[in-house]
């Protein structure tokens, strides 16, 4: 029995083509993945640091400005960074936001998204992370009017 050697035959090489993709693919989704990662956590730092006082924006300044360049560049990838917070809940709600919770708020006459937990990232106009958020709905009465708050005055009869 002689054994031939040649060139791979078409249903072998379509095997290890599956393969291959399917290794690029994994490999890539966890790529993907820790780049998610490092934006979330870049980001986190980004809105803490955006909220301290002034006597702390000083030490803050240098940090603030190196994770906004690093930010940056993930910008220039390719990916998109959305923070929802201050953003008008659509009547038909968002695809991109994923509702972490739900808090009454006075003084405020429609949904809104009170704080952003997670960016949105899209990646090439294509959603990879759902932003992760807490809303603040109108305090509502029995009747499911708003409910304005008694101490504000502002327009009211005093």
């Amino acid at each position: 029995m002689k054994f031939k050697f040649g060139p791979p035959r078409e249903a072998d090489t379509k095997h290890l083509d599956m393969i291959s993709k399917e290794v690029v693919g994994e490999s890539q989704k966890k790529t993907l993945q820790h780049l998610l990662e490092v934006i979330n956590r870049l980001w986190r730092i980004k809105s803490t640091a955006k909220h301290h006082g002034t006597d702390e924006q000083k030490e803050y300044s240098l940090i603030l400005r190196n994770v906004s360049s690093a930010l940056d560049i993930f910008e220039q990838m390719g990916f998109l960074i959305k923070d929802h917070t201050g953003e008008k809940v659509p009547a038909d709600g968002s695809l991109a936001w994923k509702v972490i919770s739900y808090q009454e708020e006075k003084d405020i006459e429609f949904e809104t998204v009170s704080e952003t937990l997670k960016p949105s990232v899209l990646f090439n106009n294509h959603l990879e992370q759902r932003g992760e958020v807490i809303i603040s709905t109108p305090v509502k009465d029995e009747y499911g009017a708003s409910v304005e708050d008694p101490l504000n005055n502002e327009g009211g009869q005093e």
